[in-house]
């Protein structure tokens, strides 16, 4: 959305990688979706992944014209973005909340922001697993 660029997930062989059979941003899925999704996925591959899409980022950031930060983007973005299925029927709201909103926005929060929130929660379960291990 903010770089018009291939997406990471489809550069590399990704979704074999990951062993993943869907590339929707993962808003809206059930509990044995999350489930199957958890059991299914390589872990090393995801942390590679995670370090691909980081430098894509940041490669992005760093290309992108002072000008353009303000810039939003327009309904062909998300159109595009959906049709390559970034969002599921349930998260169909996202794109909806998403529109309207400047390039700057999107990296700070959905690259930034987002992500801070969700190692938040990562952190969180970790210590509930330590703490049920007694340590």
């Amino acid at each position: 959305i903010v770089a018009d660029r291939p997406q990471v997930f489809d550069t590399g062989h990704w979704a074999e990688r990951l062993n993943v059979h869907r590339r929707d941003i993962g808003t809206g899925m059930s509990d044995e979706e999350v489930e199957a999704l958890s059991e299914a996925i390589d872990i090393p591959a995801l942390r590679e992944y995670r370090m691909a899409v980081g430098k894509a980022t940041q490669a992005s950031a760093r290309s992108l014209p002072g000008a353009e930060w303000d810039r939003v983007p327009g309904e062909e973005v998300f159109r595009k973005t959906m049709d390559q299925g970034a969002f599921a029927e349930e998260a169909a709201w996202v794109a909806q909340l998403w529109s309207g909103k400047s390039k700057a926005w999107f990296f700070y929060w959905v690259a930034v922001g987002h992500n801070v929130m969700h190692l938040g929660h990562a952190g969180w379960v970790k210590e509930m697993i330590l703490h049920r291990r007694g340590r």
